[in-house]
């Protein structure tokens, strides 16, 4: 059996900035990508601000660069950085979740219509009529397809979910985090 050589990929694109030893940035007329060990981890239009400022958070918050060093990369001030920061702190800590020892939910509120009580996990999804095994495996299988924000605290992941498709999915993914809450669910121990 033969062995191929060849060099290993680089970690950063040929045209990207240096951010950090294996992050980086490339900014072009069309936007720009940001790059962590070899992977686009975000990408934005050159008028989407929002996900240029998500783009820097995301490089400082979880100590992936330097706040200097990201700053001069994305050739912002530091001030102005870490108002982006504060503002994504911010608005993480205003989202209510369910909590539990080793894990909390919550889909984004800021979006939900004004919605009457609506009824508990799993009354939601309760076999009331000949699809609710359906409904309820489509509902799981979008929670695990959503977009949102994970964060470590000690030893407690809080998983921060954005909208579903429809505002009583939203309701059933927040019922459902509550009874996680209330059960006191606990994840085993990796092996």
């Amino acid at each position: 059996m033969g062995r191929v050589r060849q060099p290993a990929p680089p970690l950063l694109p040929a045209d990207a900035t240096p951010i950090a030893p294996a992050a980086g940035l490339v900014d072009g007329a069309d936007g720009g990508a940001v790059f962590v060990f070899g992977q686009a981890t975000s990408a934005f239009a050159t008028e989407d601000e929002v996900g240029r400022r998500l783009a820097a958070v995301q490089l400082v918050a979880p100590g992936i660069a330097s706040a200097v060093a990201v700053a001069a990369g994305f050739g912002i001030g530091l001030t102005t950085l870490w108002r982006w920061k504060a503002a994504h702190d911010a608005r993480s800590a205003r989202t209510p979740g369910c909590w539990t020892r080793n894990a909390s939910c919550s889909p984004t509120p800021s979006r939900w219509p004004p919605i009457t009580p609506s009824p508990p996990w799993p009354g939601c999804c309760a076999r009331t009529t000949p699809r609710a095994d359906d409904e309820a495996r489509a509902l799981l299988r979008e929670a695990f397809t959503l977009s949102g924000d994970l964060h470590i605290t000690g030893d407690t992941l809080h998983v921060r979910l954005d909208p579903a498709t429809a505002p009583r999915r939203s309701r059933a993914l927040h019922a459902l985090c509550q009874q996680l809450t209330e059960t006191g669910t606990r994840y085993p121990e990796p092996t």
